[in-house]
C-alpha cells in the first residue's frame, strides 16, 4: 500500500462531517456528509478487499444526471471510499409501496431515464447488474440510478468470476445461473422494473409468462 497515498486519504476523511449513517453492512458503509458549507455528499466506505476501483472509476469518467456523480474516491488502510453528490428522494420501492403504481406517462418517464443513465454506463464497458426499484431514486428531476456493489466491466471478467445475483423478479435469469451477463441483463432488468412501476405487482419468478400477466392491462403503447 502507498503510505503517501493512505495519509492523503486519512486528511481527507477527517474533514468530512457525518451528518447521519444511511446504510450499513458487510458491503460497507454509507453515510451522509458535509464538507464546511459544501454539501451534502454520499460518502461510501468499502472494504477494500471487495472494492471494485474499476467500476468506480468508470462511473467518474460517465457523464449522465442519471448516474452518480463522483467528487473524489481515496485510500484508507482497511477501506477504499468513495464520496458523490447526493440525491434527494425516495426510491422507487418506497413510492410505489406508499402510492401504488405509477401512473402510465410516469412509468415511461422512468424507462427513459433508465435507458439513458445505461447507455452511458454501457459505452464505458460496464453493467450494472442490479436495476431493481430498490436501487432507483425517483427525485423531482427524474430517475437516478444508484447501488453499484454488483456492478462490473465483463471485457476484464473471465469465467471463473460468478455474476452478483442481483435481485430476484427483476434480474435476468442468467444471473441464476453460470453464464457471463452483459448489457442486455440491464435492459431486462429496465423492462421488469417498469412492469413493476406501472402494475406495483412484484415478480414471483422470472417467466415471460408472468410478465405478460402483469402487464396485461397496461395501455397498448407502455405494453
Amino acid at each position: 500500500m502507498d503510505e503517501h497515498a493512505t495519509l492523503h486519504g486519512m486528511n481527507i476523511d477527517d474533514a468530512y462531517v457525518v451528518e447521519r449513517r444511511l446504510a450499513c453492512g458487510p458491503a460497507g458503509t454509507t453515510e451522509l456528509v458535509t464538507l464546511g458549507d459544501v454539501g451534502p455528499f454520499v460518502r461510501k466506505r468499502l472494504p477494500r478487499e471487495r472494492a471494485n476501483r474499476v467500476v468506480w472509476a468508470v462511473l467518474s469518467q460517465c457523464e449522465s444526471l442519471r448516474l452518480p456523480r463522483i467528487r473524489t474516491t481515496y485510500e484508507l488502510p482497511d477501506e477504499f471510499v468513495v464520496v458523490c453528490d447526493y440525491v434527494p428522494g425516495d426510491t422507487l420501492a418506497e413510492v410505489v409501496e406508499r402510492e401504488g403504481a405509477l401512473a402510465p406517462e410516469r412509468a415511461r418517464a422512468l424507462a427513459h431515464d433508465l435507458c439513458e443513465a445505461l447507455a452511458d454506463l454501457h459505452a464505458h464497458g460496464a453493467v450494472h447488474r442490479d436495476v431493481a426499484p430498490a436501487n432507483i431514486v425517483l427525485a423531482k428531476d427524474g430517475a437516478h440510478l444508484i447501488d453499484f456493489g454488483c456492478a462490473g466491466v465483463p471485457a476484464l471478467e473471465d469465467d471463473s468470476q460468478k455474476n452478483p445475483q442481483g435481485t430476484w423478479g427483476f434480474a435476468a435469469p442468467e444471473q441464476h445461473g453460470f453464464t457471463m451477463v452483459d448489457a442486455r441483463a440491464d435492459l431486462y432488468a429496465v423492462g421488469r422494473v417498469v412492469a413493476y412501476a406501472a402494475t406495483g405487482a412484484l415478480p414471483e419468478g422470472n417467466s415471460a409468462r408472468e410478465l405478460r400477466a402483469h402487464i396485461a392491462g397496461l395501455p397498448e403503447g407502455l405494453r
